[in-house]
């Protein structure tokens, strides 16, 4: 797979989804992309492998998709009868580990969630547990790829080779609109316009936590610190690289950016409220009616 010819647009684009580093947001992004018919999103069934339900898909089915996405680790390309690139957000381990442990809490169908309540685990205990390996260099694990047994300098080398190979963006959740900008370039995106989603509202300031659960964050991803890093250093390079002119870009984006939020917000607010107020007959009111003429909707009377 060789990410650095021109025919990258045509490729089908694999977002490796890691947890909590705004990826619910942009494969929102990609369905507006690609529409429901271009996008197939790898949900979990169970204990049935993410790997499993792209491989069970039709063949025609995985010809015509355009987008993949799903958390699922890097390998999957291996599973598609086309060409493919990836495309992921990484974000600061601290941060990523603190919204996983908050987004767990508040979600009661994550498959922490029921451990974390019964057992009445804190922050502390989970951040230097063994609860799930996703808290420990778990962004470094995807990239590199299931099944990769391996030391934590050999799982790195790994992950950057392929990065260098295959990812023909890395972005960073922090920088995420620098990265949509970069990516929209890549694949011909015109207008990938959002607004914010899975956004949580119960997680402190980061001031507000420990020195001591912070540093015991930071010892357990020291791997996910440097794949950051070099993210960074990366994206900025691509930038630079591919578009000169993107602090420009990303001003006029922000304004269409804004203008399409609050239309969208409009609109969601509408429809809550045609919901919330729109009258509902009841069968008494249907049976007593004497218009002669009704609707194919069967709850709204002529």
């Amino acid at each position: 797979m060789n990410i650095k010819g021109d025919n990258a647009k045509d490729d089908c684009v694999i977002f490796l989804h890691i947890p909590k580093s705004a990826g619910t947001t942009f494969g929102q992004i990609l369905q507006h992309c690609y529409g429901k018919a271009g996008m197939e999103w790898i949900v979990s069934q169970g204990s049935v492998p993410l790997e499993t339900t792209i491989q069970n898909l039709s063949v025609d089915r995985k010809r015509k998709i355009s987008a993949l996405v799903g958390h699922f680790d890097y390998g999957v390309h291996r599973l598609l009868p086309k060409p493919a690139h990836y495309v992921t957000f990484v974000r600061h381990p601290v941060d990523r580990i603190l919204s996983h442990y908050y987004y767990v809490l508040r979600t009661p169908h994550h498959y922490l969630h029921q451990q974390i309540i019964s057992g009445r685990i804190d922050l502390a205990a989970y951040v230097s547990g063994n609860i799930t390996e996703e808290l420990e260099n778990g962004q470094t694990r995807m990239i590199a790829g299931r099944g990769i047994n391996c030391s934590d300098a050999e799982m790195l080398r790994k992950a950057l080779d392929n990065i260098d190979r295959h990812f023909s963006c890395v972005g960073t959740a922090e920088r995420f609109v620098d990265s949509l900008l970069l990516m929209a370039h890549q694949n011909g995106w015109a207008h990938p316009y959002f607004r914010d989603a899975n956004v949580g509202s119960n997680k402190p300031l980061r001031t507000e936590i420990s020195n001591e659960v912070i540093r015991v964050i930071e010892s357990r991803n020291a791997v996910d610190m440097e794949l950051y890093h070099f993210a960074q250093q990366r994206l900025e390079q691509q930038l630079q690289a591919t578009l000169p002119d993107w602090e420009s870009r990303k001003r006029r984006f922000l304004i269409g950016n804004r203008q399409y939020a609050h239309a969208a917000n409009l609109r969601s607010n509408l429809s809550k409220c045609f919901s919330v107020c729109r009258p509902k007959p009841t069968e008494d009111v249907r049976i007593k009616s004497k218009q002669p003429h009704r609707s194919s909707s069967p709850d709204i009377l002529l």
